[in-house]
């Protein structure tokens, strides 16, 4: 790590920080040109078909006119993605540049982006003690970091605590929708964004469990209708439900259209079904909506129910989630939190947040996009504690770590994310993303012990880093004498 307020931090010669380099040396040149090579020879074959070159050109070209030029300050050790924490030239905004190299075209880039983060000194002070404190210390603690941030516009949403079968500590701060100025409250209902995979998991595991379906089934005996007859015959439901099957995020492909009305999981099939696998099902790890999709797909053929049907029934209903489901936008939802995001035009985060209408689809689907509220997240933390929705052996399976890591810190099961924080299992999934107004978290700890949920309606990661921030800190508090 480099020093967060002095001079640019040095490179080395591998293979990730030489396309660091060459994407910040590109966002600092002043040549036209220079951009369009770099899209040309950085950015893998899916890469442009996804996103266009011209419009890749254009994003380089804005952070370059909103920053002046980066510096880059400190480089992370995590491996996929690569990240750097860069400063503007202009002014002392700070941002961090993720870089997802593509799994086939070795040297190239998938994906990259920036998101605005806290500079150094702002970042410190968000720092939780490293101390034994009681419980009404703790939740003081907590609540005062979710006050400063709140203070700061840079997290708005709720915060919720479960000890056992009592919830402790709840939460809310800024607004459900702003140009009212209606505050967000416990239960305001927030988007989940990804967080709808855990039901999605627990849906055909519970099809597995009633002996209708195995998690070693190709896709081709259980959707022999599916477009891609040669993929259907390689991929597994394991390869699914752990994100091994080589396909895609969907969102991202020019066929995907955020204003249609898809009605069933397979209305999405003729955006990706037909496009060429990532890598050889099993081989790789690589995040995917589009298998979520295709799995929520398996559950409308088996069960026979339209999949938002199913799990309203199956999920909700015997966890008491009476607030949760997959609400369109062509209806009115009480208490239903509009999402802010900055978006790709100001990646430093310098301008006022905008509402994220344009960019949210009809309707969730199995792969995320549904609606919750804190408190129902509670409920249904303490239904897959309980085994009540799950048998236990099931229950175990996929809540264990499949050997693939999401991220330096978390690795991934069947539809959740697993970690191991001071020695306690914690289990659950995040939402959301950069450049959307939606951002959740949910932490499990199956111990019995703590829930923690935290749901907001700005870009992540605002609400990832509180609840790994609450989490860590809980979790330590566990092992002090």
């Amino acid at each position: 790590m480099g020093e967060p307020n002095g001079p640019e931090t040095a490179l080395d010669s591998s293979s990730g920080n030489k396309l660091i380099r060459s994407l910040v040396d590109t966002i600092n040149s002043k040549d036209p040109a220079a951009r369009l090579q770099f899209s040309r020879s950085k950015m893998s074959e899916l890469a442009l078909n996804e996103t266009p070159e011209q419009k890749l050109v254009a994003f380089l070209q804005r952070v370059y006119e909103k920053s002046m030029g980066i510096t880059i300050m400190q480089i992370s050790q995590s491996i996929d993605p690569l990240e750097v924490n860069v400063r503007t030239k202009q002014g002392n905004h700070w941002a961090r540049i993720y870089i997802f190299r593509d799994k086939v075209q070795q040297g190239k880039i998938r994906e990259f982006g920036l998101i605005p983060i806290l500079d150094p000194q702002s970042e410190k002070e968000q720092t939780w003690p490293n101390k034994k404190m009681s419980m009404q210390e703790r939740l003081k603690e907590v609540r005062k970091h979710i006050e400063r941030l709140a203070s700061r516009d840079v997290f708005s949403g709720v915060v919720l605590i479960g000890l056992g079968d009592k919830m402790i500590f709840k939460k809310s701060v800024g607004y459900a929708e702003k140009s009212f100025q209606v505050p967000n409250r416990v239960d305001t209902k927030f988007n989940l964004g990804s967080m709808n995979k855990m039901f999605t998991s627990i849906a055909v595991s519970q099809l597995v469990q009633a002996g209708r379906l195995s998690f070693k089934d190709e896709l081709a005996r259980i959707l022999p209708e599916y477009p891609n007859k040669e993929a259907a015959h390689k991929i597994t439901i394991y390869n699914l439900l752990t994100h091994t099957a080589g396909l895609g995020m969907l969102f991202d492909r020019p066929a995907y259209d955020r204003c249609k009305k898809y009605q069933t999981q397979a209305d999405y099939f003729p955006i990706f079904a037909n496009e060429r696998l990532l890598f050889e099902p099993g081989s790789l790890f690589s995040y995917s909506n589009e298998g979520y999709v295709v799995l929520g797909a398996a559950i409308e053929k088996i069960s026979g129910e339209n999949y938002h049907d199913y799990v309203r029934q199956n999920i909700f209903k015997p966890a008491g989630m009476h607030q949760t489901d997959a609400y369109t936008l062509d209806e009115v939802t009480p208490n239903l939190a509009v999402g802010y995001g900055r978006f790709e035009d100001d990646p430093f985060g310098i301008d006022p947040r905008r509402p994220n209408f344009m960019f949210l689809g009809w309707r969730g689907n199995a792969a995320g996009g549904g609606y919750s509220t804190a408190p129902d997240l509670y409920r249904f933390a303490n239904a897959l504690r309980t085994y009540k929705l799950l048998n236990r052996e099931l229950t175990e399976i996929i809540t264990t770590k499949q050997g693939f890591r999401r991220s330096q810190e978390r690795n991934y099961g069947y539809g959740f994310e697993t970690m191991e924080i001071a020695g306690k299992k914690i289990v659950g999934h995040s939402g959301g993303g950069t450049n959307s107004g939606v951002n959740s978290d949910l932490k499990i700890f199956l111990d019995g012990t703590y829930t923690v949920a935290v749901l907001g309606n700005y870009d992540a990661p605002a609400a990832q880093d509180l609840s790994s921030g609450i989490t860590e800190f809980l979790a330590k508090q566990q092992n002090y004498a």
